[in-house]
């Protein structure tokens, strides 16, 4: 049996295989896929070890504006307005990145 790391390598080096990937993830059916590639496992477990790729590979980054707002910086949450998600509307600096 192919572990999820195993599996996960061989898509990041084959295109037809990533695009079968991304089509069953896309349609539901990701656990057929991984049956196919010999892989066992829940969806609880691929969704997991997915997450977990992702933020390896995307950490999180604070923009100037949102390091403003931390604890030693500049600037007060209190005095920052959040864009109203029903109107889209935003007078001031927003502290989300819908804007």
């Amino acid at each position: 049996m192919k572990t999820f790391q195993d599996l996960y390598d061989e898509i990041t080096k084959d295109d037809g295989l990533k695009r079968a990937f991304v089509e069953a993830l896309r349609t539901g059916k990701e656990m057929e896929f991984l049956r196919e590639q010999g892989v066992d496992g829940t969806k609880e477990e691929i969704e997991e070890f997915l997450a977990e790729k992702a933020a390896e590979e995307n950490p999180l980054e604070l923009s100037v504006e949102k390091l403003k707002l931390v604890a030693g910086g500049t600037e007060s949450i209190l005095t920052q307005t959040v864009q109203c998600p029903d109107t889209n509307e935003c007078s001031n600096t927003c502290i989300r990145d819908c804007c």
